[in-house]
């Protein structure tokens, strides 16, 4: 399959996947708008039942002496036809009335307990009915009874159906058309690249067919060939190399034993990285396009899945205000007279906000409430009631004007369009992680494996060969270069000692752990923006302890294990080799990640959270080590770069998605779908990365050199002012008190989420072009007092003045300040091993920076969490802003020290 057709079955998949998730977070939504929607009407209906009943109440008339009763209910029920049942229930929950009449006598245990647990209004769901209530109190507020609303969810039920059909059908359709545009795009983009591809297979042919007295093909030109211009050369001249030492049998035969060797490569990942960048912004439009054209289809069919609703609410509340303004004509107060009509009005508008204006017109505008709007594309009045009359006897002396809130529903669907852009940027990301990986496994893996093996060849060496299940175009093209080794090894089977057959090569390359790191990244950062509300919700299995040191219980086991674990990853490496350690810890992080979807009490979420953290702890690490065991030393920092990228890339997805998923579905299945996460990521790992049968990682001596560095003032103030102030800043801050801060200002999940987005694109971006920026006016240790200094500077803010937007400036001065921080400690720390400390080397020094660091944000979260449940989360946001501070602080006076 070329590599045409592969990037455009990514884009493909990746628009179907999108759409999917549109669709489903519309049809949530829509249900959620409608189910509030028809929770509320029942709820005036009710209550405007209620009324009518409330004064024989009032003078101690039990309801099953009201006479008229049933012709109230019928003429409650026509005002809402679309009311199943109208009930009157005793204190005892017995039926005394119904409209119409029900052969249920009493109500259901369950439901008599939510009516008695209530003070005025409430709310109950069966499988069949939604029911809201009104309780009627006597004057000295003993319950008396109440009236109650059902509805049927099978008109709920089928106004969903619809809609889901109909964003389906649309989905379909716009996944359909999509593609071609995405198929010109890529077929034009691609066309170079096409080009050179397919020339190099062409090289592999001609040379393939070549016998021992033929003449070598002449050179190719390679001109037109953008990302293979100088690649092609020298690749025909190894062939050419290689062919000479086969025809000559000019060659040396290794006898090592062993039938599999592992060739530890970097790759050379600017081709793939070249052609990604070349494409996601063509892609990038193709996606954006399709989610607009979906977000308006869904939009026009939503709106006209709530037009009936609409409609009802709309005649609902014109017969309550046209029944309240009769009966204040009926008793003869004209219409200009009527005191307080605007201020009535006002309170309607409060009460109801899907209406934007309330009128009375007589010859001339009497009164008036709330303001006209004009129709747009987005919001259209579709359900313009005519005037209502008012009569005094036979003749009409004005009317009321009601107007729909044009734009109640677009707010309504506000998460929904804000969601719109978080996806989009996520599945920009995802589309770049996997073409990236695509592109390396199709196209500059398969030439850098033949290139390997001819440059082999060309010296002499046919003691290798590759695998034969490769299945690309390049790899099938280059077989014959494989068989070469294989006869030439039977033709020289008489030496002495006699020649082993050719070994078969494994290459590990850095793009094998870019999707599995993207997806662990991803499902850890899942539950950073609802772990600490979600734990507030379960049971406390620790009634002796303060809530708010509960709530804190999950992350500190979660940094505890962290802690405890990451010294034995390099072992276990060691004896397992990278893939089967991730496999492992992949399978059993799954089966903790179900553990928290069944966790129903502090207890078990704080047990299952702490096994996560040991689980990642060994995923993440262990795609650290993988990244620097395959490169070169002289490539190091560029494979760390790759890992950082992608880790923060994931966590950066996982914080907007988790939240949007917890806010639709509830926490507890963001959990399985992790799990589920967790198995797909094993699936890549066992599918992109090498076997692995012998590892060239040494087995590392256990030593207790922790502490050691800490005699080093240096090492000492790097620590205390910089790396533990700067966890504190992320685990009590970032992962701790910005969900519960925000969520006490009324945030909902996604919203939580969403500002967890910015903080990790903003140090994405500062971390891409601050070390640049900042190295021309900042050595080491100035950019991490500057990001103390920033990052506690945003904090005073929001603890002096605690606002969403305070909250949000905090973040965003947090990631400024983290990005400022996150690099020059590691570089500070690298520096001080290999002069001051030279004699501990950097794994030990490394190992003593992560452990205290981890273990002071532990202490600093459980400490930071006591104060919060002393004194607020105001207050505890103010004791990390002075714990940075002091940390500049103490930078400052002991380098001025220094230099004195």
């Amino acid at each position: 399959m070329s590599i045409l057709w592969r990037s455009w079955l990514i884009v493909v998949a990746i628009l179907a996947l999108i759409l999917s998730i549109l669709a489903v977070l519309v049809s949530l939504q829509h249900d959620s708008i409608l189910a509030s929607l028809v929770k509320q009407r029942l709820s005036v209906v009710a209550q405007s039942t209620a009324s009518s009943f409330q004064p024989a109440v009032d003078i101690g008339l039990p309801l099953s002496m009201l006479r008229n009763s049933q012709s109230l209910l019928d003429r409650a029920r026509g005002k809402d036809t679309n009311a199943a049942r109208i009930w009157v229930i005793d204190e005892f929950g017995s039926l005394i009335k119904s409209s119409p009449q029900s052969h249920v006598h009493s109500l259901e245990p369950t439901m008599l307990r939510t009516m008695h647990s209530s003070q005025r209004s409430w709310v109950y769901e069966t499988p069949e009915l939604l029911i809201s209530g009104t309780n009627l109190r006597s004057s000295d507020g003993r319950l008396a009874g109440a009236i109650a609303v059902s509805y049927s969810k099978q008109h709920f039920q089928n106004i969903s159906r619809s809609l889901i059909i109909a964003l389906a059908l649309g989905g379909l359709a716009i996944w359909i058309v999509m593609p071609f545009t995405a198929w010109l795009l890529l077929r034009l983009k691609l066309k170079d690249a096409t080009r050179g591809y397919n020339q190099i297979i062409e090289l592999l042919n001609r040379f393939s067919v070549i016998r021992d007295d033929a003449c070598l093909p002449a050179e190719p030109r390679a001109d037109s060939c953008v990302f293979f211009a100088e690649a092609i050369p020298g690749f025909y001249r190894k062939l050419v190399q290689a062919q000479i030492r086969y025809q000559l049998r000019d060659f040396i035969h290794s006898t090592e034993p062993g039938r599999l060797t592992l060739t530890v490569q970097l790759p050379s990942g600017s081709l793939a990285l070249s052609l990604t960048r070349h494409l996601v912004p063509g892609i990038a439009l193709v996606l954006l396009a399709a989610v607009l054209m979906f977000a308006i289809y869904a939009y026009e069919r939503t709106q006209q899945s709530f037009e009936p609703e609409q409609s009802t609410r709309l005649e609902l509340i014109a017969s309550i205000v046209n029944a309240d303004i009769h009966r204040a004509v009926s008793v003869g107060i004209p219409l200009e007279k009527l005191v307080g009509t605007e201020r009535y009005f006002n309170g309607l508008l409060r009460s109801f906000p899907e209406v934007s204006y309330f009128a009375i017109v007589s010859e001339q505008l009497v009164v008036q409430a709330g303001k006209l709007q004009q129709n747009t594309f987005w919001a259209r009045d579709s359900h313009n009631l005519p005037g209502l009359p008012i009569t005094d006897g036979q003749s009409q002396i004005g009317q009321i004007v009601i107007r729909a809130n044009l734009h109640y529903f677009t707010l309504q669907l506000r998460d929904v369009l804000l969601d719109l852009g978080v996806l989009i940027v996520i599945a920009v990301l995802l589309a770049f992680q996997v073409l990236v990986v695509t592109f390396s496994a199709t196209l500059t893996g398969p030439f850098n494996r033949l290139e390997h093996l001819i440059s082999r060849q060309a010296e002499g060496d046919f003691s290798v060969r590759l695998n034969t299940f490769r299945c690309s175009e390049i790899d099938q093209a280059g077989r014959f270069l494989s068989d070469r080794a294989e006869q030439l090894a039977l033709s020289s089977t008489a030496t002495d000692p006699p020649a082993r057959p050719p070994r078969i090569l494994q290459f590990a390359y850095l793009n094998d752990i870019r999707l599995p790191l993207f997806l662990f990244a991803c499902i850890d950062a899942l539950s950073i923006s609802f772990l600490p509300v979600h734990a507030q919700s379960l049971h406390n299995s620790f009634p002796w302890l303060d809530t708010t040191v509960v709530t804190s219980l999950p992350l500190a086991g979660y940094l505890l294990a962290i802690t405890f674990s990451s010294p034995f990853v390099r072992p276990l490496l060691a004896h397992t080799g990278h893939k089967p350690l991730l496999l492992y810890a992949s399978g059993l992080t799954a089966l903790v990640h179900f553990g928290l979807w069944a966790s129903g009490t502090t207890a078990e979420l704080t047990l299952y959270r702490t096994l996560s953290g040991a689980g990642f702890a060994f995923l993440t690490l262990s795609c650290q080590d993988y990244t620097l065991d395959i490169a070169k030393r002289s490539m190091r920092t560029q494979a760390l770069g790759l890992f950082t990228s992608t880790l923060f890339g994931g966590i950066f997805a996982g914080a907007a998605i988790g939240g949007i998923l917890a806010d639709r579905l509830g926490p507890s299945t963001v959990f399985a779908i992790g799990g589920l996460g967790l198995l797909m990521a094993a699936a890549l790992v066992g599918s992109l990365l090498p076997r692995q049968q012998q590892t060239d990682i040494p087995s590392p001596a256990f030593r207790l050199a922790l502490f050691q560095p800490l005699c080093n003032r240096s090492f000492r103030l790097l620590v205390l002012c910089i790396a533990i102030p700067s966890n504190v800043l992320i685990q009590a801050f970032i992962a701790f008190l910005l969900a519960l801060q925000m969520h006490s200002l009324g945030a909902s999940a996604a919203d939580i989420g969403r500002v967890l987005m910015l903080f990790y694109l903003v140090i994405l971006l500062v971390s891409a072009v601050g070390p640049r920026l900042f190295s021309l006016f900042l050595d080491d240790w100035h950019k991490p007092l500057a990001g103390l200094v920033i990052s506690s500077m945003a904090l005073a803010v929001t603890a002096i003045w605690p606002t969403y937007w305070s909250m949000l400036t905090a973040v965003l001065g947090a990631a400024i300040g983290q990005a400022m921080i996150r690099d020059p400690t590691v570089a500070v720390a690298l520096s001080l091993a290999e002069h001051e400390l030279r004699h501990l080397g950097n794994d030990a020094v490394l190992s003593s920076l992560r452990t205290f660091e981890r273990s002071g944000s532990l202490i600093g979260l459980v400490s930071i969490a006591l104060i919060s449940s002393h004194f607020g989360y105001s207050w505890a946001i103010a004791a990390i802003s002075i714990w940075l501070a002091l940390g500049a602080a103490g930078i400052t006076l002991l380098h001025q020290w220094t230099s004195n």
